[in-house]
């Protein structure tokens, strides 16, 4: 019967050599293994918490009594802060005059400030 002469390394990488009593040596390719498994744990873990905070950041609450127009002005002051009013207009596709009146009931309800700012109004968001 001839003896096989197999060298390990050959085999995708496999450097694990055996002892002269024929146990196997090791070359810490678990540890290596449990070290790559936790980085990418804690990886995901992270990336699933900077998820969770940019959701929590960005959600849209609707605001109770406000009509379908003037949740969309708020939404997206929620996401500028503020805007300025002739912006509205060309956003929401709707006339000036209704952007006025939105924007006059939303600061009836405390929502938003309005300013002016040349030849319209700069509208802020109310904390």
């Amino acid at each position: 019967i001839p003896e096989l002469d197999i060298n390990f390394t050959d085999f995708g990488g496999m450097d694990k050599g055996f002892d002269d009593d024929g146990s196997a040596q090791d070359d810490g390719s678990a540890q290596d293994e449990d070290l790559i498994f936790f980085i990418a744990l804690v990886t995901f873990l992270i990336l699933v918490g900077a998820g969770v905070v940019f959701l929590y950041k960005h959600k849209q609450t609707p605001v109770e009594g406000l009509s379908e127009d003037e949740q969309k002005i708020m939404n997206i002051l929620n996401k500028k802060k503020q805007v300025l009013q002739s912006d509205l207009v060309r956003e929401l596709n709707v006339s000036p005059a209704k952007i006025s009146l939105l924007i006059t009931e939303l600061e009836n309800k405390g929502l938003v400030k309005r300013e002016a700012k040349g030849r319209t109004n700069m509208i802020t968001k109310r904390k």
